[in-house]
């Protein structure tokens, strides 16, 4: 049986860290796991994923095919949790800052990004963010 690890790099295996998030058995505790769900959603390509753990407000009609164009030639590599706010078990909203390194067209890139996490039925979801400008 091959054990593989989390994309997300938390060192943890796939079957326990993200996948039963993505297979929809389990719904992340904080937001900072959200956010590595997210992140292995996309190197995954798990576009449904991506789309259910964005808020509906932030669902519109291009969000399925906008995942799927950036997926496109995208290889991601490598993620960094540089800082969180809030985002706990007991919180409603959440803040999550992060680099993911990715190689796109052959060119290697960083997102840095501070994401906004909200609840939405109890659960936790992909508000905004906001990219910051890399040095």
């Amino acid at each position: 049986m091959t054990v593989s690890l989390c994309p997300c790099l938390s060192n943890k295996t796939y079957q326990t860290c993200c996948k039963p998030f993505h297979d929809g058995v389990a719904f992340p505790k904080t937001a900072i796991e959200l956010m590595r769900s997210r992140y292995s959603a996309y190197v995954l390509q798990l576009t449904d994923y991506l789309v259910l753990s964005t808020h509906p407000d932030k669902q519109n009609r291009g969000l399925k095919e906008s995942i799927l164009q950036s997926m496109k030639d995208t290889q991601w590599i490598n993620l960094k949790i540089l800082k969180s706010s809030l985002g706990l078990e007991i919180d409603k909203i959440g803040k999550v800052e992060f680099q993911a390194d990715y190689i796109n067209s052959n060119n290697h890139e960083t997102l840095h990004e501070i994401s906004r996490f909200k609840r939405h039925k109890s659960n936790w979801v992909y508000y905004d963010g906001i990219i910051m400008n890399n040095p």
